[in-house]
């Protein structure tokens, strides 16, 4: 069976913006007829999937694949710096990395997840503008749209779209509202985010052009992918 497991890791620790492009994934294969099992574990937690599955998505930054998966399951990290890195058989960067050099940058934009509701609309990242902020404060207090919580995800994207201002950190989000045209107060939830957000603002002021590559294929790209994994798996 050409199953696929897809997991991410607690929002409390990692962030809802995982589960949010994976659950998007999960809806994209289901459309193309691939049965999909979306889990959300710690790291330490032993997997004990319902369903037969061939391929398995870890998207859980920077941490190792769960014991109990399936040991001939073609294994797939997104944006992991860490020991899954090694452990995966085909790495995909979905996101930019301060670390990553300037073809590597590019290809992690035109792979970035965008929702429908997103790209359904023509990409004005020409218009896109991000003003750094030292904290949340300064951000909330210049923005029309700070993020709120318990928002669900249809609900975040409908305020994204209709503001003009928005105040994020760096993630998923950011580059929704980038690839809308928005001017975003970004603003860093750590020092990590902060490398991140001052990586992206430096590159693009060498690189005014840097946005382009950002066309919201992504999706459709990442679930050609997977799927032409599961049906390796069985050649």
């Amino acid at each position: 069976m050409n199953g696929v497991l897809i997991i991410t890791g607690p929002t409390a620790v990692f962030g809802s913006g995982h589960w949010v492009r994976m659950r998007l994934v999960a809806l994209e294969l289901r459309r193309r007829k691939i049965a999909v099992q979306l889990l959300c574990a710690d790291a330490d937690e032993k997997i004990a999937a319902p369903l037969p599955y061939s391929v398995v998505v870890l998207d859980r930054r920077d941490t190792a694949f769960n014991a109990g998966l399936a040991a001939d399951a073609v294994k797939i990290a997104a944006d992991n710096r860490g020991q899954g890195r090694e452990e995966a058989d085909l790495v995909c960067d979905l996101l930019p990395h301060h670390e990553m050099n300037a073809q590597q940058y590019q290809h992690a934009l035109a792979s970035l997840i965008l929702p429908p509701a997103i790209t359904a609309t023509p990409a004005a990242h020409e218009r896109a503008q991000i003003t750094l902020c030292e904290d949340s404060e300064a951000a909330f207090a210049a923005a029309d749209f700070p993020p709120a919580e318990r928002l669900s995800p249809d609900a975040f994207h409908s305020g994204l779209m209709h503001s003009a201002s928005p105040a994020l950190y760096y993630g998923q989000a950011l580059f929704e509202a980038l690839y809308l045209g928005k001017h975003v107060r970004l603003y860093p939830v750590s020092d990590y985010h902060r490398k991140l957000a001052v990586d992206l603002y430096s590159r693009r002021i060498l690189e005014p052009n840097l946005l382009s590559a950002l066309d919201g294929r992504g999706l459709s790209r990442f679930a050609e992918l997977v799927i032409s994994a599961t049906k390796k798996k069985h050649e």
